[in-house]
């Protein structure tokens, strides 16, 4: 199954984060994912197909 879109990323991470006991959002202000579980830190996930220069300083960025 090939994903082509950002979106179509969403729902495998999503089951996976709530396989390991996480409480899931969706497009939480400028993050893809925002994942909870009980008093640890925060989990955010930015979606990407590809890896870029560009993604690489929005991260650092961020």
């Amino acid at each position: 199954m090939a994903i082509d879109t950002e979106r179509a990323l969403y729902a495998p991470v999503k089951a996976l984060l709530e396989r390991q006991g996480y409480t899931v959002k969706g497009e939480v202000g400028a993050a893809d994912v925002v994942a909870r579980r009980g008093d640890e830190p925060v989990v955010i996930v930015e979606l990407k197909l590809r890896f870029s220069l560009s993604l690489f300083h929005q991260a650092v960025a961020r």
